[in-house]
């Protein structure tokens, strides 16, 4: 199934910071606050639907340097040039074995990973990443985490002084695992948990909007065709959000045209696949601003539609792969 809209809504401000990075694979858990003032933590399973809600105010982000003049270089596979002075680099549909060379390839060119998603396919793992200019501030980012593994990176993180920046969460091997970005820079408040369950979540999701935070992260994977949450929230205005969970292509349809109508664009995306078919996770913001949003297409199509968009002086905001009838599909958004 294809369909796609072009809407207008405002460009996301992606604020990151890029020192050397080294990427990691190994376990991970769910998160909690890296500020003391953040809400306590709960660890529990699961995650649902989450409630629409404007966010109040905290301190704004830091906000980085204007993009690097020129255009994106979309390529799928882990072999393309990497090119310098781009707007974004994106690699689409990179085996996990191939994505810590691809990795490094893009970094050392000047580039931070921003975005990253994993999915999996014909019993096969594989990643995307959207990497923009470096701007100088520190950051690392880590993949294949188990649960576990993930949550001692957390501390660890923490620890030194990081943000929680992205999180997803894919499997491998039939097992979940976590890919996260952080930065070392201040911010508002935060908070984060993974390996929750639908009614959990969405517990969580509640209380949380009810003390000014809103989710820039929702991803779900359903290891043995049992769902887990993880998210990560911050504590900032925000405007009008939505964010959905366990969305048929179908209903993520629906749920995208009924968003567009009010002014709302997508700046999160992931995807997973069980016994019921595919289930995407996403999360809508306003703005204005040219926009385009397209599901159910093919990684050379999600590739075309990267430099397409980036002609039209859109970058990549959110990509999520999943399977359908044994072939990758992808969904994905530029503004």
């Amino acid at each position: 199934m294809r369909r796609w809209t072009t809407v207008l809504l405002l460009a996301l401000a992606l604020t990151a910071g890029c020192s050397k990075q080294q990427e990691a694979g190994a376990a991970g858990a769910w998160g909690s606050p890296a500020d003391p003032s953040a809400a306590a933590q709960a660890a529990d399973t699961g995650v649902g639907t989450a409630q629409p809600g404007a966010v109040a105010t905290t301190a704004a982000p830091t906000t980085a340097p204007a993009p690097t003049a020129g255009t994106v270089a979309a390529s799928t596979g882990a072999d393309a040039p990497v090119p310098t002075g781009r707007k974004e680099i994106v690699r689409f549909a990179v085996p996990v074995g191939d994505w810590q060379r691809v990795f490094d390839q893009v970094v050392a060119a000047g580039y931070r990973l921003a975005y990253s998603d994993g999915y999996e396919v014909g019993g096969q793992t594989f990643l995307n990443g959207v990497f923009r200019p470096a701007d100088g501030t520190a950051w690392q980012s880590r993949h294949n985490l188990s649960a576990s593994t993930y949550q001692t990176t957390f501390e660890q993180m923490k620890a030194g002084g990081y943000r929680l920046s992205h999180l997803t969460s894919y499997l491998v091997g039939g097992q979940i695992r976590y890919g996260a970005i952080w930065r070392k820079a201040a911010g508002p408040a935060w908070v984060a948990y993974h390996g929750l369950t639908q009614a959990k979540h969405q517990e969580r999701i509640t209380d949380l909007t009810a003390q000014g935070y809103h989710p820039v992260a929702i991803s779900v994977a359903s290891p043995g065709g049992t769902p887990q949450w993880a998210a990560l929230y911050v504590k900032e205005s925000a405007g009008s959000w939505l964010a959905k969970s366990w969305l048929t292509p179908a209903e993520y349809q629906q749920q995208f045209d009924a968003a567009a109508a009010k002014g709302m664009r997508v700046v999160y995306l992931s995807a997973t696949q069980d016994g019921t078919g595919v289930r995407l996770s996403v999360i809508f913001q306003s703005g204005t601003g040219a926009y385009q949003g397209r599901h159910g297409i093919t990684a050379a199509e999600v590739a075309d539609q990267a430099g397409t968009n980036a002609a039209a002086g859109r970058l990549t905001r959110a990509v999520a792969g999943y399977a359908t009838d044994g072939s990758a599909r992808f969904a994905a958004a530029w503004s």
